[in-house]
């Protein structure tokens, strides 16, 4: 959440920050409101050409070609966008499109998987506002899937059953989850 205040900036919850581009009149809140406690961070856009405005987390560590989840909570009168910067060792970035998000005015998650593409190092995710209008975030997050063995359950035959001949068994399982950065 957005609950921490930064201790060199209060106008921003630490680990964040704003910023925008382009031609376009952008204001940066850090709300009293939030979707689970008592914090979020707003941009308010009055005038667009063109670029965009957003908050966003200081880049975490990633592995490359390695699956994650963000999503965030969200507040928005507009349609927005996701979009992953990666850093590369070399220090250029990559930009994924990770797709839209519509308008909602009750607090509504968005969400995207993606992979982090051949070398890169670290990533983070910009819930863009490329319009006039607003958009209010909390509670990102970031998860990736571990290399351990999922959790495996055998389904059918029923434990302790005897069987004979040919059987056909049944059997679920669940990828094992491990958070990577909770802003």
């Amino acid at each position: 959440s957005a609950e921490t205040v930064s201790t060199t900036d209060t106008t921003v919850p630490d680990g964040w920050a704003k910023g925008n581009w382009g031609t376009n009149n952008a204001s940066f809140t850090y709300d009293t409101t939030g979707h689970t406690s008592s914090r979020s961070m707003k941009v308010q856009m009055t005038s667009y050409t063109n670029g965009d405005a957003k908050w966003y987390f200081a880049p975490v560590s990633v592995t490359a070609d390695s699956q994650y989840t963000f999503s965030d909570y969200y507040k928005a009168d507009t349609q927005t966008s996701l979009i992953a910067q990666f850093g590369k060792s070399d220090g250029t970035s990559i930009y994924v499109d990770l797709g839209t998000v519509a308008a909602s005015s009750d607090w509504a998650q968005a969400s995207a998987t993606f992979t982090a593409p051949a070398g890169s190092q670290n990533v983070t995710i910009f819930h863009v506002l490329g319009a006039i209008g607003s958009l209010t975030i909390d509670d990102a997050s970031l998860a990736t899937a571990t290399a351990s063995t999922p959790t495996v359950s055998l389904t059918s035959p029923s434990a302790n059953s005897t069987v004979t001949g040919t059987v056909t068994a049944t059997a679920s399982a669940v990828p094992s989850r491990r958070r990577v950065n909770s802003t």
